[in-house]
């Protein structure tokens, strides 16, 4: 975070030439520093809940009670109770899978449902676990979309709002199609402020400390 915080009016600053209409680089330069950000607690804690102690990069026997605060955190409540959701900044929406390729077109159908304000309500009760998955998967697997001010694919314009693409399968058994598409949307603003209250609640906890370990 004091990366951001120093680098982001410099990156504010800079801009391709030749794709100058897409705006300054503050949204690859932002999803660079989250990536690590949200990963890290997530890879080595979060995921290794029912792992074996032995497990490859798992954290949780370190520290019993900083597991215990990601357990909590990222559980099954709903993400309006977790200590890094602030009200009107994310969005979600769900389809079932038929054969879409996200990477050439973000479907119509999730983009309708996303700038329906029904989705917020629909961010704020799913589980922080839901949230979490989501989120780690579109960061981990390029799962992301970029969309202009109006909620829509940004193809030759700048971006306003990112989408976080992920999929659900059938007995998370990943060999086969998935059953769903999963995405989550929120705006650059908000996501910089998102990345500020995940920040201060990994410092609180201690999350921050051990994981520069």
């Amino acid at each position: 975070m004091k990366l951001i915080d120093a680098l982001l009016p410099s990156a504010n600053l800079v801009r391709v030439p030749e794709q100058a209409h897409l705006g300054p680089l503050t949204t690859t330069f932002l999803l660079a520093m989250a990536t690590p950000m949200v990963l890290l607690p997530l890879e080595r804690i979060k995921k290794h809940r029912n792992s074996p102690p032995g497990a490859y990069m798992n954290e949780r026997s370190l520290d019993g009670l900083l597991a215990e605060a990601i357990d909590d955190a990222l559980g099954s409540k709903q993400f309006q109770k977790s200590p890094f959701f602030r009200v009107n900044h994310w969005r979600f929406a769900k389809m079932p899978y038929g054969g879409e390729n996200v990477a050439e077109q973000f479907p119509d159908t999730l983009q309708d449902q996303l700038v329906d304000p029904a989705s917020e309500k629909a961010a704020a009760e799913i589980s922080a676990d839901r949230w979490s998955s989501c989120l780690r998967n579109a960061l981990a697997h390029g799962g992301i979309v970029y969309l202009d001010e109006y909620g829509r694919q940004a193809y030759r314009g700048q971006t306003s709002f990112l989408a976080f693409v992920s999929a659900k399968y059938p007995r998370s058994e990943r060999n086969q199609p998935p059953e769903q598409l999963l995405a989550l949307r929120i705006a650059e603003a908000d996501f910089l402020t998102f990345l500020r209250a995940w920040t201060r609640w990994l410092s609180e906890t201690g999350l921050s400390l051990r994981l520069a370990a």
